[in-house]
């Protein structure tokens, strides 16, 4: 696929491979992802069959999809890896076999992402989010998971009651944001032994941080009146340009690691 010979997307690859997370945690692992063919899954997946290639993670990807020839495509450099294994399979409907019970960890980011579809397939997004996370999620806590996607498809449906109506599209999409954060918080409560460990190395209050000060940037651009799109884009390059600055301001070790990137390949081009 033309994908793997862009050297830029190769790069990023490695890169993200090399950044600093417990991976040894995933060797000789089993790791299910539904989505695999989607942005981020893709990605993913290909961080760890490239670790493999060149550390010996001994990691086996289990793709979940709808589509086995556009997932063979994607991931055509890993034709005959016994490490890539695909799945035919549509999240809304039950996962058949053992597949399930065999996988150490199961990342479930199957969804419908554009808020278009939000607005006029709201039942397939809310099946897809909700009900796919139910299915797939390892057995020992379905009553974490039921109450908290509870809690979110009843955030999700009183916001896009409230917001759809006034903001259309982007309403549905803000109720979907929300929802998920609803579900986010309530998972993290229950589970926050298991997860507090990942979350030491992470930044957070600079993060935090360059979140409310772009949000602060940015949210008086509304009050102009310039018209939807334009509004949409200045306030949406003010957002990333304060939250990018206060980061490098704080001198955040993965922003100014992907400033320098972006210097060398200017310098090289």
């Amino acid at each position: 696929m033309e994908l793997y010979r862009n050297r830029l997307y190769m790069e990023d690859v490695v890169k993200t491979g090399e950044v600093d997370l417990p991976w040894e945690k995933l060797r000789g692992r089993r790791v299910m992802l539904s989505g695999a063919t989607g942005l981020i899954g893709s990605f993913l997946a290909d961080v760890i069959l490239e670790k493999n290639r060149r550390e010996g993670l001994d990691c086996t990807v289990v793709a979940l999809g709808r589509h086995e020839d556009e997932a063979r495509a994607r991931f055509s450099r890993y034709t005959g890896d016994p490490h890539f294994v695909f799945v035919r399979y549509d999240v809304k409907e039950p996962l058949a076999g053992d597949a399930a019970g065999n996988a150490d960890y199961v990342l479930h980011l199957a969804s419908n992402t554009h808020p278009l579809q939000y607005a006029t397939d709201p039942i397939g997004t809310v099946t897809t989010n909700i009900l796919g996370l139910q299915i797939l999620v390892p057995t020992g806590k379905e009553k974490t998971v039921l109450y908290s996607e509870i809690a979110g498809a009843v955030t999700d449906l009183v916001l896009n009651a409230l917001l759809i109506p006034r903001f259309h599209a982007s309403g549905a999409a803000m109720g979907t944001v929300m929802a998920e954060l609803v579900v986010l918080i309530w998972q993290y409560v229950a589970l926050k032994d298991e997860v507090t460990s990942m979350f030491q190395s992470v930044p957070v209050l600079p993060i935090v941080t360059a979140l409310l000060a772009a949000a602060a940037v940015s949210l008086w651009v509304k009050l102009l009146g310039l018209g939807f799109f334009v509004t949409l884009l200045i306030s949406a390059c003010l957002f990333f340009a304060g939250y990018l600055a206060v980061l490098l301001i704080w001198k955040e070790p993965f922003t100014t690691d992907l400033l320098r990137q972006v210097k060398n390949r200017l310098m090289l081009g």
